[in-house]
């Protein structure tokens, strides 16, 4: 068998101190997500892996964000990968509608920022 990835071992630590904090069983929350408090243990030792759809009902569970379950390092750098993989999934004109609003958004930001600042 081979050895749990080490973001399943840090997710199933932070689904065990979420289940902590609420001073829910590992049935209690088995029950709320329709699995075995064995399930549950293996996701908090990462021996199992939780799947997207998973990992979303323990954040509204837990009424957290599904960054929550992974390092705070990594979820800047998570976000920007799944902004650039849904952006290369986009036609170019969509792509160019997206770059515009961004464009837009940095400018109204930088009048606002620097509108009243004396040069």
């Amino acid at each position: 068998m081979a050895e749990p990835h080490p973001i399943d071992i840090y997710a199933g630590k932070n689904l065990r101190q979420l289940r902590h904090d609420k001073k829910m069983s590992q049935e209690e929350l088995g029950q709320k997500v329709g699995v075995t408090f064995q399930q549950i243990q293996k996701y908090e030792r990462g021996l199992n892996r939780m799947g997207c759809g998973r990992l979303f009902e323990f954040a509204v569970i837990f009424k957290v964000s599904a960054l929550a379950f992974f390092p705070e390092a990594e979820n800047e750098g998570f976000l920007w990968c799944a902004i650039k993989h849904i952006f290369s999934e986009l036609e170019p004109d969509d792509q160019k509608v997206v770059l515009d609003v961004a464009n837009a958004l940095v400018e109204k930001i930088r009048v606002k920022k620097y509108a009243n600042k004396p040069c």
